[in-house]
């Protein structure tokens, strides 16, 4: 969040001309969701849940939509944020504070889905996660757990030959979000933007628990009307 910074050479990625720097900005996050979608190995006709409706989870629908899944089911607690993961791609939501997610994912896939992923980091989506797969199906672990100690019967995993992944940030996927941003509607989920001079309402705003606010941009003051000179950041 300065004016400047340095940083070495292969660490840097250009932009493509049409590429706004407030979509720029959420390249980083895309490429996280990038990485999981490429670990998961999605193919054509992959039935995807997707549970987690923060700005990863709603990155993942859309990668995974890129990625020829046949259906993507995303689970959240916000109706505004599973409104936005529709305009990405997913074709069915769930709202988990009104009803029981494995029991809603044997209506729309009977069997189980063939690649979940949890991006929320707590037991109860692990456990879903894995819970809601097919036979043979593969769980990929996104989110960040603050809790390290998980407790589940493991009976499943033999019966079911189910995998279990993580999906650590992002390894060299820039290019790849970058190329998948321009078929992506990133802007849905700019919420607020702020020149630098409200840096702590910016992170105020972040840190709130208000479900519509998905990411908040830092503009530079100065430079904020002139765009082919101006710069953007991403808060949180």
């Amino acid at each position: 969040m300065a004016d400047f910074v340095v940083v070495k050479e292969q660490f840097v990625y250009s932009l493509p001309d049409e590429m706004s720097y407030d979509i720029g900005a959420l390249i980083e996050p895309l490429s996280v969701a990038t990485h999981a979608v490429r670990r998961a190995k999605i193919t054509l006709g992959d039935n995807v849940l997707v549970i987690g409706d923060g700005a990863i989870g709603l990155m993942v629908v859309a990668m995974s939509r890129l990625s020829g899944a046949e259906r993507i089911i995303a689970a959240g607690h916000s109706d505004f944020r599973l409104q936005i993961a529709k305009e990405l791609g997913a074709d069915s939501v769930i709202n988990t504070k009104r009803c029981c997610l494995e029991k809603e994912i044997e209506k729309f896939v009977p069997g189980g889905v063939e690649k979940s992923f949890e991006c929320v980091g707590r037991e109860e989506c692990f456990l879903s996660a894995i819970n809601s797969l097919k036979h043979n199906g593969t769980a990929t672990i996104v989110g960040i757990y603050e809790d390290q100690n998980l407790h589940f019967a493991p009976a499943k995993l033999i019966t079911h030959e189910l995998h279990i992944q993580g999906a650590q940030g992002y390894c060299w996927d820039f290019q790849t979000a970058i190329a998948a941003a321009q078929s992506i509607p990133l802007n849905k989920l700019i919420s607020r933007k702020y020149p630098l001079s409200q840096l702590q309402e910016a992170l105020d705003t972040a840190l709130s628990r208000d479900n519509t606010i998905i990411k908040v941009l830092i503009s530079n003051d100065e430079k904020d009307n002139q765009h082919e000179k101006g710069t953007s950041c991403v808060v949180c």
